[in-house]
């Protein structure tokens, strides 16, 4: 070991204690972790007594080391000689006490705290804002949204509607792994089966980054299950905090609540611009919608199915529940959902949509004893009568409900018999 001169142990010292940030005290400490968004999970950790115990031990370590080079000490206490002049208070600090001091030593305001986006290691938070314990309105997200800072070269997206297709996203068909240090990452894992698919997961990539937060595409799922057998695209962001931020504090959720089987509490959205609420909706189709050709929209969405009707209600669309689903039939809303569009990346569900609505629009109730006859004969051959419609509209360009379908169908039957 090289032996310091005078000078340089008290410069060494110095730099230590201004690292600190104005953090001398186990008072201090606890007075800052307040401000810490994470501060009931610290406080309840099994270990915090533990952590605190060796804060005070530190703190003890370099008030010795202050009065021995003040010469206010003549002998260096036996307890912490060894440590003393192995300088342990400069070459690792306690975990507390690098958390602390990683916090911003500004107070925050009423019922905020601040926020790291993510993690250097285990302890050491970087990269903070500030953020609401609870969303009282929309103006918290607007104020949120101008702390962060675009990554990657996406300062021309607008943040609204990046945060609002990424929550989307997060409530319909993303994992949401917990890593360390009370952070999230995102998952997305989609079927192979449609390459229009690699579309929605490069959006959800690049809105995170527009966000500041660093997401990619990783190596294919090609292993083929019942579940998904054309195998998945896959996209994973970093472990952040701001995701956590987003489940707890954006979707009302504990940390023991997950979207699969928890609903969200999150009346706010409702309340926000027109296109947040709009992107909110496409991330969500985008990962949990389908257009059908028995014309008909529907949105897997347990169990929050009340909340995305009264959603879908704010852009005059009118909708119903169906057993895990919400569904659109209303012409009108159909038409709606196409002008909105109610998908942005799922462009094969958004070519179903507009062909149902070309059919919406071609739709007749007067048809001849040929279109009658061909009808039936489809119906006998047990195809259903959303094949059938589309059949029609594809070979003659008429569009016949579904419903009218088989209300022939039935009608014909009991006839017959």
């Amino acid at each position: 070991m090289v032996k310091l001169s005078q000078k340089e142990r008290i410069k060494r010292l110095h730099k230590v204690i201004k690292s600190l940030k104005g953090l001398d005290s186990i008072s201090k400490i606890k007075k800052r972790l307040k401000t810490y968004y994470f501060y009931e999970d610290i406080i309840k950790n099994r270990l915090y007594s533990y952590y605190l115990n060796q804060s005070r031990k530190y703190f003890y370590l370099l008030r010795v080391a202050k009065k021995v080079y003040s010469k206010k000490l003549k002998k260096t206490p036996r307890n912490v000689s060894k440590k003393y002049k192995g300088h342990a208070y400069e070459r690792s600090k306690p975990h507390l006490v690098l958390l602390t001091s990683s916090i911003p030593p500004v107070k925050s305001r009423s019922n905020w705290r601040w926020l790291p986006l993510r993690n250097r290691i285990h302890h050491q938070p970087i990269d903070f804002i500030e953020v609401p314990l609870k969303i009282s309105s929309y103006h918290d997200i607007q104020y949120v949204l101008r702390q962060l800072h675009p990554i990657g070269g996406y300062k021309s997206i607008d943040k609204e509607e990046a945060l609002g297709y990424i929550l989307g996203m997060v409530l319909s068909d993303t994992s949401k792994p917990e890593g360390y240090s009370n952070s999230h990452q995102c998952l997305v894992s989609l079927t192979r089966k449609y390459i229009w698919n690699i579309n929605i997961g490069n959006r959800f990539c690049k809105y995170l980054q527009a966000l500041g937060i660093y997401a990619h595409k990783i190596k294919d799922n090609n292993k083929l299950r019942k579940r998904a057998p054309s195998g998945e695209y896959r996209w994973i962001s970093e472990k952040s905090p701001f995701i956590s931020w987003l489940l707890r504090t954006c979707f009302g959720f504990s940390r023991s609540q997950r979207t699969t089987f928890d609903k969200i509490r999150a009346h706010w959205i409702l309340h926000s611009s027109y296109n947040f609420r709009r992107a909110f909706l496409q991330g969500l189709c985008d990962g949990d919608g389908s257009a059908h050709n028995f014309w008909r929209v529907e949105i897997s969405c347990d169990p929050n199915q009340e909340f995305v009707l009264e959603l879908l209600d704010t852009f005059n669309i009118k909708a119903y529940i169906d057993k895990d689903a919400v569904c659109i039939a209303h012409f009108d809303s159909l038409l709606a959902c196409q002008t909105l569009p109610i998908f942005r990346s799922a462009l094969g569900r958004l070519k179903k949509l507009q062909k149902i609505n070309k059919m919406i629009k071609n739709k007749t109730i007067i048809y001849s004893n040929e279109v009658k006859e061909k009808i039936l004969t489809l119906k006998k051959q047990s195809y259903s009568g959303g094949q059938i419609s589309e059949y029609l509209f594809d070979s003659q360009g008429i569009g016949i409900s579904p419903n009218t379908i088989n209300y022939l169908y039935r009608k014909n039957s009991t006839t017959s018999k």
